[in-house]
């Protein structure tokens, strides 16, 4: 606080956080997977036991390397702009101009995904009898709402992702915890399990 319990400012030379752990780590989830959905192809593709498997391995073999990248890049160019200061650092003006609107790109393509995949499970809610009007209605009011929360700012996204977290997790949470005391099944899927007809492409 400042002086005389007046909030940190520029001339104190204190700073508030707008965004504490949780919130943090709920914008992180909620950026990378933002729950367990679209596993259903993998599942279908390898069965629930190498799905498993898979989750399980990928985080060391991949999240972990990216997460000590990120660290020490981070520690060793501290100016907000990510990667895009890295290949500027590295490569060049050309190249990170490349890089920063690869990414705009890729975002663009990609945060066109997550309104579809929405509208698919909620089509399945009402036995896919909803109309083009109806999907196109809600697909239009769920990008109004993020970006409305988006330009609201940081504090508004943590605030929310921690709202879509503990939404998006409670109801896989609630079978594992239904599902836990009967494990029999599970174990015996692993022990049947059929490699040969696998889906690897699929998977």
């Amino acid at each position: 606080m400042g002086k005389d319990g007046e909030p940190p400012t520029a001339s104190t030379g204190q700073h508030s956080r707008t965004v504490g752990f949780f919130k943090l780590v709920a914008i992180s989830f909620a950026s990378v997977a933002g729950g367990p959905y679209g596993f259903e192809d993998s599942v279908r593709a390898g069965g629930p036991m190498l799905t498993i498997v898979g989750l399980l391995i990928i985080p060391f073999v991949w999240a972990v390397p990216c997460a000590f990248m990120t660290a020490e890049l981070a520690t060793m160019l501290p100016e907000n702009g990510g990667h895009v200061v890295w290949v500027d650092k590295a490569f060049g003006r050309w190249i990170s101009f490349l890089n920063s609107y690869a990414t705009l790109f890729c975002c663009l393509f990609e945060g066109g995904v997550y309104p579809v995949l929405f509208l698919d499970y909620v089509s399945n809610l009402f036995q896919n009898e909803m109309t083009q009007s109806t999907r196109l209605g809600i697909a239009i009011i769920v990008i109004a709402g993020t970006t409305y929360v988006n330009v609201l700012g940081v504090g508004a996204v943590g605030n929310a992702s921690v709202v879509i977290t503990v939404l998006g997790i409670s109801p896989f949470l609630g079978m594992i915890l239904l599902g836990f005391p009967q494990p029999d099944p599970l174990f015996e899927v692993m022990r049947s399990y059929d490699y040969k007809g696998v889906d690897f492409g699929l998977f």
